[in-house]
């Protein structure tokens, strides 16, 4: 999996019955994602903020600019995991992640973030040479989330399923049954205590994002006409958050 992206990200409500019928017809124009193949898989993210919450205000107030850290994991209670962090400029994002053992993710959900210093490269120069790329994105990470004092303030699982292009990085993601808490943050608990369901603010709806690179293909886009889609800034770490959501307006 590319852990570094420079795409387009559009985000979509769907009702749960416009989602169902969707599938069924991107069955016929997309392959599924290997980890879908029987139906949705679980993903559970780990959200980081500031002491400030800034990247919750900047996405609040719209800032074209702006940023997310998570550390994320598709087999909750298990590891392996990763440490992700979303940029996004305009209409395009870029994702830098660095997979992270249990150990090291462990750390890092106690604000120990000098876990991340095994990653920056030690030992002879072959050895640092290959490790170039995930040592220049820990030490982003190590930088930006100790100088920003981040630190975890909310959980997010829901179920996904998946559809693939190839050409052009294309990704479709239908996201359901939304769930969270801002007291467990334990990514690696068999069965999380989740307070909050955001589903309810949503209506039981679904949350459709398209992501690609360069121009979604025409047949994806006529696949996706019948449904009157309109774009929304819908983000399940926004919707994660109700009471400062709340507390702020």
């Amino acid at each position: 999996m590319n852990l570094d992206i420079i795409r387009t990200e559009n985000k979509y409500i769907l009702s749960a019955e416009e989602a169902i019928l969707l599938a069924r017809r991107l069955d016929t124009v997309l392959a599924r994602d290997v980890h879908c193949s029987e139906g949705p898989y679980p993903v559970r993210s780990l959200y980081f903020d500031t002491l400030e919450d800034r990247d919750f205000i900047t996405k609040l107030d719209g800032d074209p600019v702006r940023r997310k850290i998570r550390l994320r994991t598709y087999a909750p209670g298990r590891s392996p995991c990763r440490l992700e962090m979303k940029e996004k400029k305009g209409s395009l994002q870029r994702k830098l992640g660095l997979p992270v053992s249990y150990q090291a993710a462990t750390r890092l959900m106690n604000c120990d973030y000098s876990a991340l210093t095994r990653y920056m490269g030690h030992g002879d120069k072959a050895a640092l040479h290959e490790a170039s790329g995930s040592c220049r994105k820990a030490v982003r990470f190590y930088t930006a989330m100790t100088l920003g004092c981040y630190r975890p303030v909310t959980m997010v699982e829901y179920d996904r399923l998946a559809f693939v292009y190839p050409y052009g990085d294309v990704r479709l993601t239908l996201d359901s049954h939304i769930r969270c808490s801002e007291s467990d943050h334990d990514i690696f608990r068999e069965r999380s205590d989740y307070s909050c369901y955001p589903e309810v603010y949503l209506n039981d709806r679904v949350i459709l994002e398209v992501k690609f690179s360069g121009r979604l293909p025409r047949f994806i886009s006529r696949a996706l006409q019948p449904y009157h889609l309109t774009q929304t800034a819908a983000s399940k770490y926004m919707l994660s958050r109700p009471a400062l959501y709340e507390f702020i307006l």
